[in-house]
């Protein structure tokens, strides 16, 4: 499959506000997800202490997009859009489900060789990536406006993360981590193309979900120690909860925002906004870690409110501000 060449389009400029809003509605529904994933490891590492590292993340994230589809499907059949897909949308919906099953891959596993703060830094490399690609498809440098608001989004989650760049080493686990932000930036690209605009997001979702757990499943299988721990992932209640909130709210919901929203907006402008996330991951992490804890019986704190946190979120929220206040004429 490939994508082939469109000229670029000009968003709505009466649905520009509407649709930063949606985004940020999947921002904070990823963001969400950030505890909520962190906890259920947890508790399958301590459950499971012979299975992968990988297993947990892999198979609960088979569930939730292989839920999502499923969801998906008896909405579409419900309002009786179950109508062939076209070819175009054919292409996006896999071309969208194995990007962003094999970033999360690669963002997991990234994850496991490296530090957390690390990891949340690097992922955010999408919004130099974005940037980057328009440039190169443009054949003309980004906006000055454009240039500097990627920095400060940079800065900010760097501060946010409390990155140290003097221990910041590129090995596995980091470059793992630089891929799959590759990988996220061909998501966005994939989802603003103007040759998709014309295509149904709902349908498109629905495949994207259905392509995002067959990539994943074996990944799953493979590192499952046995089916009785397939089983056992899902079997108890706080976990089963768990995997419900996140398919619901951070699968469903988020990506279904995405899909649909975007496309209203400039690619650079959406990945600046998507680097509002750990901001949202960040407050998320004051509350729940603790309720989280004690559903599910594990050990996991909540996190502590520093300065950072308020320096790191300004930087971001200002990048998006400036952008947003004079919007692009060109992608």
């Amino acid at each position: 499959m490939t994508l082939p060449p469109t000229p670029p389009a000009t968003p709505e400029p009466s649905r520009r506000g509407l649709a930063t809003l949606m985004l940020l509605g999947s921002c904070a529904s990823w963001g969400l997800s950030f505890p909520l994933m962190r906890a259920y490891n947890i508790a399958i590492a301590e459950r499971m202490p012979e299975a992968a590292k990988l297993f947990g993340p892999a198979w609960s994230l088979t569930l939730r997009f292989a839920g999502s589809a499923l969801l998906m499907l008896a909405w579409l059949a419900w309002r009786g859009q179950l109508s062939a897909l076209t070819r175009l949308e054919r292409n996006q919906g896999l071309f969208l489900g194995v990007f962003t099953a094999a970033g999360m891959l690669l963002q997991c596993d990234g994850l496991n060789r490296t530090h957390a703060t690390t990891s949340a830094f690097l992922t955010q490399c999408y919004c130099i990536f974005v940037p980057a690609w328009v440039a190169f498809r443009s054949r003309r440098l980004p906006a000055a406006r454009v240039m500097v608001a990627a920095l400060l989004v940079m800065i900010g989650v760097g501060i946010l993360a409390g990155l140290d760049l003097h221990t910041l080493q590129l090995g596995l686990g980091e470059w793992e981590t630089i891929g799959a932000s590759a990988v996220f930036t061909a998501q966005i690209l994939c989802v603003e193309r103007p040759a998709f605009a014309g295509n149904r997001p709902l349908p498109v979702s629905c495949l994207a979900f259905a392509a995002c757990a067959a990539f994943l499943l074996p990944v799953a299988l493979a590192t499952a120690p046995g089916a009785h721990q397939l089983v056992q992932a899902v079997a108890e209640p706080s976990l089963a909860l768990c995997l419900l909130a996140l398919t619901l709210v951070s699968t469903l919901l988020g990506m279904v925002l995405m899909f649909t929203w975007q496309r209203h907006l400039e690619a650079t402008a959406a990945a600046l906004i998507y680097g509002c996330e750990p901001l949202f991951a960040s407050a998320f992490a004051f509350v729940l870690p603790g309720l989280l804890a004690g559903a599910l019986g594990i050990a996991y704190a909540n996190e502590r409110f520093t300065p950072s946190l308020v320096i790191g979120g300004a930087l971001i929220i200002g990048a998006n501000v400036l952008v947003q206040l004079r919007p692009q004429a060109q992608r």
